[in-house]
């Protein structure tokens, strides 16, 4: 049924289905090939603000192999037959090459096992690591980080150094004088750590650590080693550490 107004013309089908490129439309409107749509298209609102704009939920269905190149640069959301998955990811049909995918940038959380995200990334569950997924993430009860590294006092007295050949990161010391280093973390933790050292190799060497300039505990900033023989003598000796403390 066709209807004239001035110079427009529309079309409306009051009663059944509609096909566009088949004569069994099996929906309200069903089209058998490709569209090209001029303007923004709305499903479940007569006021689309965005090219494709669903009022309500969206399902993707099945799918696998890649795009043509034509499709050029976009993101995809798919159900993967192949590998039994839903997909979704960041790429580049014309380079054949993928992208970076960025959630929640204008803020808030990721949430994964929950719908209640308490934190930028939320997990509730296990979380496996490396190439082929062989580690288990660690985890503890408080939001903690870790610093490790070398250090020694048989350096030049007074000379900030940085981590014993190469060893670590995070950290600068100081051979205060015989037998005593003086180890600065460059970012203090959020309060006091828990730190060990031992001697990086035998010899009948004892380390005993206080805070920097002498007694009490290691603080967030740092602490002081004091590298001992068994006689309580003194010893430039290279150790190693290890700092765990709240972020």
């Amino acid at each position: 049924m066709l209807f004239r107004s001035g110079n427009v013309q529309d079309i409306y089908h009051l009663n059944g289905n509609v096909g566009i490129g088949t004569a069994s439309p099996a929906a309200t409107l069903d089209v058998n090939g490709n569209a090209n749509v001029s303007g923004n298209v709305g499903i479940g609102t007569a006021s689309p603000a965005a090219r494709l704009h669903v009022a309500g939920s969206g399902w993707f269905g099945a799918d696998s192999g890649g795009l043509p190149s034509n499709a050029g640069a976009g993101v995809r959301l798919f159900y993967d037959t192949v590998t039994v998955a839903g997909q979704i990811y960041a790429y580049n049909y014309g380079t054949a090459q993928g992208a970076d995918l960025a959630l929640q940038g204008p803020g808030g959380n990721v949430g994964i096992g929950t719908t209640a995200p308490a934190a930028k990334l939320d997990v509730r569950g296990d979380v496996k690591l490396g190439p082929s997924g062989e580690y288990y993430a660690p985890a503890a009860e408080e939001n903690l980080r870790i610093l490790r590294g070398w250090a020694t006092a048989n350096t030049p007295k007074g000379v900030v150094n940085g981590p014993y050949n190469g060893v670590g990161s995070g950290f600068t010391y100081v051979a205060v004088s015989q037998g005593v280093v003086d180890v600065t973390f460059n970012t203090p933790f959020a309060g006091a750590p828990c730190v060990t050292a031992n001697p990086i190799t035998t010899g009948g060497i004892i380390i005993q650590m206080e805070a920097q300039g002498g007694g009490g505990v290691p603080t967030p900033s740092g602490f002081r080693a004091n590298i001992l023989d068994l006689s309580g003598n003194g010893r430039d000796w290279p150790f190693n550490f290890i700092a765990i403390g709240p972020r």
